[in-house]
C-alpha cells in the first residue's frame, strides 16, 4: 500500500467495477462513508461507476469533479479532504483500468 492512500484506495483502483457480477456501491470509494452514500442515494447515485461516469463527464478535471462532489454530498463540506480522497481514487482508476 502506498504512504498517500489508504487500504480502501489500494483495493478499489486495483478491482473491476463488479464484484460478483454486480457493482458495486458508493460507499467502496475512499471518501464517502454513511452519511455521504445516503446523499448520494437520494439523488439516484448508489454505485461506484455512476461516480465514474460523473468524473468522465467533467473530463477528469479535479476541480470541477470535486465541485460536483461539493454540491451532490454537502454533508462533506467541512471535510475536502473526502472529496478528495474519492476524485483520486476514481483518477488512479481510470489510469490504470481505460
Amino acid at each position: 500500500m502506498a504512504a498517500s492512500t489508504s487500504r480502501k484506495h489500494d483495493n478499489f483502483v486495483r478491482e473491476s467495477m463488479l464484484r460478483d457480477g454486480k457493482p458495486k456501491s458508493v460507499d467502496e470509494l475512499p471518501g464517502i462513508g454513511t452519511w455521504a452514500t445516503k446523499d448520494l442515494a437520494e439523488l439516484g447515485l448508489v454505485h461506484a461507476h455512476q461516480l465514474l461516469g460523473q468524473l468522465l463527464v467533467c473530463d477528469r478535471n479535479e476541480a470541477r469533479y470535486l465541485k460536483f462532489l461539493e454540491v451532490s454530498i454537502p454533508v462533506l463540506n467541512s471535510h475536502p479532504r473526502h472529496y478528495k480522497a474519492c476524485f483520486a481514487c476514481l483518477d488512479e482508476w481510470c489510469n490504470l483500468n481505460l
